[in-house]
């Protein structure tokens, strides 16, 4: 009573006027809702209640002091009504516009909650993405979600890290592997997929570690790991007793030159919190440290669209360009790590004519082309990924209509002159049936992975006449990440961590489809 008392009475005393919208709020991936947000002299402002439900807090109003604690990730955070002032813990700041009271609700100034002093101590990093209306809320982690890459003869389990951390891996009662990062912090999730050696992958958090726990198929599979600095990740290797590891370096060997050697695993917990622990580093057998040469694959990373040309926009505003643009910079990071040679059509927001991307993998001699793309309908609950290799004839209606949307964009390249529409000719006539079937296998590794991976439909491999992709003296691919006319599916396409994992897939599908192809030229 004396709560709503003291509310009432602020209320009454400050409260300006506010015109209140609705704003999308997204969290690690997931449409948590429309939460409303208020404007006052132009300023937007946030509820401190929605904040405290979406970062996992707890508010405590003072009535005598007339301040408001949010207790969040082990801080607290200290405002006061009609006030600029901010306590962090101990230590106080000065917000730009002040907090007020409003429908018994205290609202912040948004601009406080983008910043890195709420992201240091919530946890969470928080983004605004003003021409869409969204915000986008992550948990900020030291240890990411594990990367998943499926070989014949072993599982490979990457877990990328921000520092490095002691760890621990132990056997459980059941015969399941579990690793924990101690101080280790990651996004919760359980993996499952088709895989001979692994069933199930989930990690989870506690208060002062996180660790992931592995369901394999066969209690008597070997597991190993391997701390690497450069990018800093420690890689979990699976694989049957019979497999030797000179035939796991081989096989890596024939996609990357990466370095090989391992730390020794920690075998009990510390008794105190460890800080930056440097684990003594010792080499494997002679096996996995030796190194094959192998050849350098060109590949070049197509962005669709770009510049004049958005692609297909969302229903927020999202531009198919932007997103197609995330993603393969994303692919081609991972493959530059892993010792490719990695050629963008684009690397800004740049128009490239569509010929002239389908020149530039062949005046590098690239061995394959992947070209990012959304997609979009007039239906609009249609969703999934799926994915195009070129034929002179479409698989299907639906598939056509995505080639003819993607091919529009020759409209904005002007009149072509005799010398481009001669190299268009040729290019066409250039496409032999070699690339075509290899393009469909290359489909098929990189399908079988984004289904594995990814919580989406699949709506198949198709193939359709598409300009960028006439004429590539190599196999080539088109990719439709998923449907930007499709709400959810345009909620998902703008998250960090949908990319990520779309760009995991497409890098882990063309990586094995490699390793497969040096595997059958070497017999």
């Amino acid at each position: 009573m004396k709560k709503l008392l003291f509310l009432f009475i602020l209320f009454l005393s400050s409260a300006p006027i506010f015109s209140a919208e609705k704003i999308q709020i997204v969290s690690n991936g997931d449409l948590k809702g429309f939460y409303r947000i208020r404007t006052y002299n132009n300023i937007k402002y946030l509820s401190l209640k929605d904040i405290s439900d979406l970062c996992e807090g707890r508010i405590n109003w003072y009535n005598i002091s007339g301040k408001v604690v949010l207790a969040i990730n082990g801080h607290h955070i200290t405002f006061f009504c009609k006030s600029k002032d901010v306590i962090i813990d101990t230590n106080k700041f000065i917000l730009p516009f002040p907090s007020y009271l409003a429908s018994s609700d205290l609202y912040v100034p948004i601009d406080f909650f983008l910043s890195i002093k709420f992201s240091d101590a919530s946890g969470y990093k928080i983004n605004y993405d003003e021409s869409t209306n969204t915000m986008f809320f992550e948990t900020m982690v030291n240890v990411f979600p594990p990367r998943i890459y499926t070989y014949d003869a072993f599982t490979k389990i990457n877990f990328d890290l921000t520092e490095k951390l002691a760890f621990d891996l132990k056997k459980t009662t059941r015969g399941e592997y579990m690793i924990t990062f101690f101080r280790g912090k990651t996004i919760p999730e359980k993996l499952y997929f088709e895989n001979d050696l692994v069933k199930q992958v989930s990690v989870s958090n506690s208060k002062a570690f996180s660790s992931c726990l592995f369901k394999l198929t066969d209690p008597k599979l070997e597991i190993k790991t391997k701390y690497e600095e450069n990018p800093l990740r420690l890689s979990v290797y699976i694989y049957p007793k019979n497999v030797s590891i000179s035939t796991i370096v081989s096989v890596e060997n024939m996609t990357a030159v990466e370095a090989s050697t391992v730390a020794p695993v920690i075998t009990e917990k510390p008794k105190q919190e460890p800080v930056e622990t440097a684990e003594k580093e010792t080499p494997l057998p002679d096996a996995i440290t030796s190194k094959t040469e192998g050849k350098t694959y060109t590949i070049v990373v197509d962005a669709g669209h770009g510049g004049d040309d958005p692609g297909a926009v969302g229903a927020n505003n999202t531009r198919e360009k932007n997103i197609n643009l995330a993603i393969a910079t994303e692919i081609s990071k991972l493959l530059k790590d892993d010792g490719y040679k990695v050629i963008m059509t684009r690397n800004d927001d740049t128009f490239i004519p569509l010929v002239d991307r389908t020149q530039i993998a062949n005046d590098n001699n690239a061995d394959f082309f992947v070209s990012i793309h959304c997609n979009a309908s007039m239906k609009k609950k249609l969703g999934g990924f799926e994915i195009f290799f070129l034929s002179e004839n479409a698989t299907d209606s639906d598939a056509s209509a995505v080639a003819a949307r993607e091919n529009a964009v020759v409209q904005l390249e002007g009149k072509p002159t005799v010398k481009k529409e001669k190299l268009q000719t040729l290019l066409w006539s250039m496409v032999m049936n070699e690339y075509m079937n290899e393009s469909a296998e290359l489909c098929s590794f990189i399908t079988q992975d984004v289904t594995s991976r990814i919580n989406i439909e699949n709506r198949g491999i198709k193939q359709a006449g598409f300009y960028v992709l006439r004429g590539t003296q190599m196999p080539a691919v088109l990719v439709e990440c998923a449907f930007l006319s499709n709400q959810k599916e345009e909620v998902r396409l703008n998250t960090k961590r949908f990319q990520k994992d779309m760009a995991d897939s497409i890098y882990s599908g063309l990586k094995k489809y490699i390793s497969r192809k040096n595997i059958m030229t070497s017999k």
